[in-house]
């Protein structure tokens, strides 16, 4: 009878790196660095993509090294991703043609125009509110890249302070084409700007109608995308009306799989941050004088419910080796801990998961 082979990488036997990936063979084991990495899998350092050149930034970005990543930041003057960034310059149809102000730069190209908005208040804040109206107008255009660009101008004037409650009426048509067109750069372009606004109590029926589409975006959504749903969403979960709406909405079976340590740290980071305005406010008196039903598969069932695996990822992730991921994690698990012993208290039904993970990290001993 043949011996059984032991999988080294299942029972921990290996001496893989951290940051490194182990794969089982017949008889032993191999390691190889994770993407980003360098070295022969026993010892990895990081790749930093920024100084070798092999980063995807735009040359009209600054390239930051990240363990085992990287982010791209436009640089001043330029608006996108980090990965394409374009200047402040947007072109629209002959109907600007009749602009001739002096805060605005305008030449001719064929049949488009060249706008360049100037975000200097004291010069932009010339502007009209039918003139914000006139660049509010293409995003009716059908046009994607000229909706994208309408959004980016509108995020210049968001700028200024007077503008930003004009800038409110066009919320709806806002939500309507992040909602509707499944494109990257729409869905950062579009969030990008929402999360510069102020939001008005009248908003809240369209966003609960809206919310089940948000969070396919946070679900299936790029990077970038990611990152600004969850800044958005952790804006509404501060709003006491809307926090039952955004638990109640129906998540993937893998949803947890977003906390992954290999998840980008900015994504990982913005996801603690919603997390924590979620457990902020299950403490709120409105919350806990309620009795919510909440769906089998709802975002509150994956992370709070009894069966949640939510105390796994937040250990992982307090080992990680960006700080301020670390750090948002620790903050986590502490309104965690607040959230139970409301629980406890028996103002919710108690989660046996949590309670036993509080149990164990409170008997760990300390050396």
């Amino acid at each position: 009878m043949g011996l059984s082979d032991i999988n080294e990488c299942e029972i921990g036997a290996d001496n893989c790196d951290r940051n490194a990936i182990c794969t089982n063979t017949a008889g032993s084991f191999k390691c190889g660095c994770k993407p980003g990495w360098l070295g022969d899998g026993i010892k990895c350092t990081d790749l930093d993509e920024c100084s070798n050149g092999t980063h995807q930034c735009s040359p009209h970005a600054d390239c930051k090294n990240t363990a085992g990543s990287y982010r791209c930041l436009c640089k001043e003057g330029y608006t996108g991703t980090g990965l394409i960034c374009t200047e402040l310059i947007l072109g629209y149809k002959d109907k600007w043609n009749h602009l001739h102000l002096s805060y605005f730069k305008i030449s001719g190209i064929n049949s488009y125009v060249d706008l360049e908005v100037t975000v200097r208040e004291e010069m932009a804040s010339a502007c009209t509110y039918e003139e914000i109206k006139l660049v509010a107008s293409f995003l009716e255009d059908s046009d994607i890249g000229v909706k994208i660009q309408t959004m980016h101008a509108l995020k210049a004037f968001a700028g200024i302070w007077k503008f930003r409650i004009r800038i409110q009426e066009f919320m709806p048509k806002i939500l309507e084409i992040i909602t509707e067109l499944w494109d990257t750069d729409v869905h950062v372009a579009g969030l990008r700007l929402l999360n510069g606004l102020p939001w008005p109590n009248h908003m809240q029926p369209l966003l609960k109608k809206l919310l089940p589409t948000l969070m396919d975006i946070l679900q299936m959504g790029n990077n970038l995308a990611q990152v600004q749903i969850l800044k958005f969403l952790s804006t509404l979960a501060q709003k006491e009306e809307l926090l039952f709406d955004i638990m109640n909405c129906q998540v993937h079976p893998e949803f947890l799989s977003l906390f992954q340590p290999s998840q980008l740290g900015s994504l990982l980071f913005e996801l603690l941050v919603l997390v924590e305005r979620l457990c902020e406010g299950r403490l709120t008196p409105h919350y806990q004088s309620g009795h919510w039903q909440y769906n089998e598969l709802s975002l509150y069932e994956v992370l709070f419910g009894n069966n949640s695996r939510l105390a796994d990822c937040l250990l992982s992730l307090i080992i990680h080796p960006e700080e301020e991921v670390q750090i948002q994690a620790c903050r986590v698990i502490l309104k965690l801990q607040l959230n139970e012993e409301g629980e406890m208290a028996g103002i919710q039904g108690t989660n046996s998961s949590l309670s036993k993970f509080f149990y164990e990290i409170s008997a760990e001993p300390i050396y």
